[in-house]
């Protein structure tokens, strides 16, 4: 075998190993460049993303903008929430802000900031016809992408729980 032959064979087998890695049901899930989400009983990663996590995801979460684009779907039945996990490589936490706040399909409930595992992450419950949603927002230290991640249930009581709590729940759910 040919050295240029081997690196593809190696490298082949490395992204194939991750992309197994990543679509199991294990308890850890790969996103964006870096992020590891850890899965919690009843989750399930709904992994390629497909047209029917897409449009939920845009019925309840998007912001109107070419530049967002979701990454991972995870759903739990059981207790009725959906984690969507969206990322965007040009937009800034900033920016995100004022699209966020200039879309008059949200309301914005509340919002805050804070120091997480070093990172600043931007926090806000939102409102969106019969969603609730604590989205969080944060700049990947090593990838660049800024990472929208997005609790949403139909109970407005789990959302504020999961938002009153960010510092310990994103702690336990995702490296930053």
């Amino acid at each position: 075998m040919t050295q240029h032959f081997k690196t593809i064979l190696k490298t082949s087998f490395v992204i194939a190993s991750i992309l197994i890695l990543s679509s199991c049901g294990g308890s850890k899930m790969i996103f964006a460049k870096y992020g590891k989400f850890k899965m919690a009983d009843g989750e399930m990663n709904h992994f390629p993303v497909g047209q029917q996590e897409v449009t939920a995801y845009q019925n309840c979460c998007l912001v109107e903008s070419d530049q967002i684009y979701l990454n991972r779907c995870v759903v739990n039945d059981t207790k009725q929430y959906a984690v969507f996990i969206a990322v965007s490589e040009t937009l800034t936490q900033s920016t995100y802000a004022d699209a966020l706040k200039s879309d008059a399909s949200f309301q914005i409930v509340e919002s805050r900031s804070a120091v997480v595992r070093k990172t600043k992450v931007d926090a806000y419950l939102i409102s969106r016809g019969n969603s609730h949603t604590a989205r969080f927002t944060y700049m990947e230290h090593k990838g660049g992408l800024m990472v929208i991640y997005d609790y949403t249930t139909t109970n407005p009581g789990d959302a504020k729980l999961i938002y009153d709590t960010m510092e310990t729940y994103l702690h336990e759910k995702i490296h930053l």
